[in-house]
């Protein structure tokens, strides 16, 4: 941008250097394989009040509660890389207390079988 013309609108436009912030959701650049990769995560925020809630309904031993909301869960997020990984490890970390507290089988998705979203470059 600082090669453009100072009469263009592009030179007048006041840029910022981080990465997009959408509704619940932020992107970043991840190191995965030893490549820098763009995905996006679910803000820290929004993802603790779901770990919290998610907490709760385990705690409750409710089979119904569990597999709805994690249902919702797994159907609601867009399922990107980065997405994907927390939402895996907080049904890791849920289905681990659950099978210690209840001593039954995870109510909810397999957290090594969610559904993955990405894109595919078009054909040049």
């Amino acid at each position: 941008w600082k090669a453009m013309p100072e009469s263009t609108e592009w030179h007048r436009q006041n840029w910022t250097n981080r990465y997009p912030i959408i509704s619940r959701f932020h992107m970043l650049k991840e190191t995965r394989n030893g490549k820098g990769v763009m995905t996006w995560r679910i803000d820290p925020i929004e993802l603790l009040q779901e770990e919290k809630y998610l907490n709760y309904l385990v705690h409750l031993g409710g089979v119904s509660q569990v597999a709805a909301n994690t249902k919702r869960i797994v159907a609601f997020y867009p399922m990107f890389g980065g997405v994907r990984r927390q939402i895996r490890t907080m049904l890791k970390d849920s289905a681990r207390q659950w099978q210690h507290k209840h001593k039954t089988p995870w109510p909810g998705p397999n957290p090594d079988a969610l559904p993955i979203l990405a894109f595919k470059r078009a054909a040049s």
